[in-house]
């Protein structure tokens, strides 16, 4: 699973960026001294098992006016480990070679 962002240029192209769910890290502590260079404040909204190994965690951001929440997928030993739970704060790490930038056609409303 992936989430997305839809972007537009200065050409009114637009494009989506998208991030493969499991490229995506949780801590309960705000990180330092990692090489990932975007760290997100959110608040967990969802946590669903998918299986016995693998649960998806819905983060809300907090510091993004973004409406839809990033999508985490951990294994279920990462979620008891930190023991994770709805509404909790956590941050979110993104590796910024996990990002993909696909473009979908120009904007037609311009």
């Amino acid at each position: 699973s992936e989430t997305g962002s839809i972007q537009k240029d200065e050409s009114g192209t637009r494009a989506i960026v998208t991030i493969p769910a499991r490229s995506v890290l949780i801590s309960t502590q705000n990180p330092t001294h990692v090489s990932a260079g975007n760290i997100l404040r959110g608040k967990i909204s969802h946590i669903k098992t998918q299986s016995q190994a693998v649960a998806s965690v819905l983060v809300q951001l907090t510091d993004q006016k973004r409406q839809a929440p990033l999508v985490v997928e951990l294994t279920t030993a990462a979620l008891d480990r930190l023991k994770l739970e709805q509404d909790q704060v956590v941050y979110v790490l993104i590796k910024s070679t996990a990002c993909v930038l696909r473009t979908i056609g120009p904007d037609v409303r311009r």
